[in-house]
């Protein structure tokens, strides 16, 4: 509420003004961003950031037992070579590669009910089984390398284009799409 207090011909008058604020629906924020972003993208994109925030919790467990055993190894002294660095990233990519060529998806993704398909296959058939529409080995270290030289920089590429891909799923060919998988009932 704003109060304005006037004075006129030696007349004080008080006028009481109220204001709304009102926020904005989630589609005028898609808007805003961009005119052809759809709120189905703008989910996808959540979606993947709380799946890798799965992942990375799962690779700091796994970063922290291979430190462990190194400085075992190194008498208790430091780990800080720069193999080290290395054998972590190799570690880390060797995660991601193999779950997404073995089943398509890594735990946090699972969870998050997300799967990474081939993007040619996708295109063609739209419906696939989980055999066919598997990534290769050569698609996923892609994935894996600009993903982590790009970071976040890549999904909010996500943001601008016009089918709603990230900067890794255009250069390695794959896909991120909702695994509906998980609504069949099985008897």
């Amino acid at each position: 509420m704003i109060v304005i207090l006037s004075i006129k011909k030696g007349a004080f008058r008080i006028h009481t003004y109220s204001l709304k604020f009102v926020a904005p629906s989630y589609k005028q924020v898609c808007r805003q961003v961009s005119p052809k972003l759809s709120m189905h993208t703008l989910f996808l994109l959540l979606r993947r950031s709380a799946s890798f925030l799965y992942d990375c919790l799962l690779l700091i467990a796994l970063f922290f037992i291979i430190t462990s055993v190194l400085v075992v190894l190194n008498d208790g002294e430091q780990v800080a070579h720069p193999l080290y660095y290395l054998l972590l990233w190799i570690v880390g990519g060797m995660f991601f590669v193999g779950f997404w060529c073995k089943g398509g998806q890594t735990l946090g993704m699972r969870a998050w009910h997300l799967r990474v398909v081939a993007n040619d296959v996708w295109k063609q058939h739209k419906s696939v089984s989980e055999n066919q529409s598997l990534i290769t080995q050569t698609q996923a270290w892609k994935r894996y390398i600009f993903g982590s030289v790009f970071f976040g920089v890549g999904y909010l590429w996500t943001l601008a284009d016009r089918e709603g891909l990230s900067a890794m799923d255009r250069l390695s060919g794959s896909k991120i799409i909702k695994d509906s998988n998980h609504l069949r009932k099985t008897s």
